[in-house]
């Protein structure tokens, strides 16, 4: 495999290392993606939908991930080098911690995360 990054038009890369493949992207462009694709203005039946549709097809994927790849590593610039198994627990905590900013009461005492530990 080339030294040379392929680049994508937002910015990622994939270059090869001594260790094998490192995934590169640029950090996430919140505002970008939410003015793009106009979620202001979309019905809110339809993002439910689309949330869990997405999270459910996530939750399908990590569970079936190749504990092999779970070391592999993904940079993210201007935020660090983490592992594929990070990466993955992290979205689901994160995940967790904005369903309990959400709905407070109904989730209260049902999983611990690392943004909010259980009191």
């Amino acid at each position: 495999m080339s030294r040379r990054p392929s680049r994508d038009r937002r910015g990622g890369s994939l270059v090869a290392d001594r260790d094998g493949v490192v995934l590169s992207f640029p950090g996430y462009e919140q505002n970008h993606w939410v003015e793009s694709q106009h979620y202001n203005t979309a019905a809110w039946d339809q993002l439910v939908s689309l949330w869990q549709a997405y999270n459910t097809h996530l939750a399908h994927v990590i569970e079936h991930a190749d504990p092999a790849h779970l070391s592999h590593k993904i940079t993210v610039s201007d935020h660090g080098t983490f592992t594929l198994e990070f990466i993955m627990t992290d979205y689901v905590d994160h995940l967790k911690h904005h369903l309990r900013q959400i709905l407070p009461e109904a989730l209260a005492g049902k999983f611990e995360n690392s943004y909010i530990p259980e009191l």
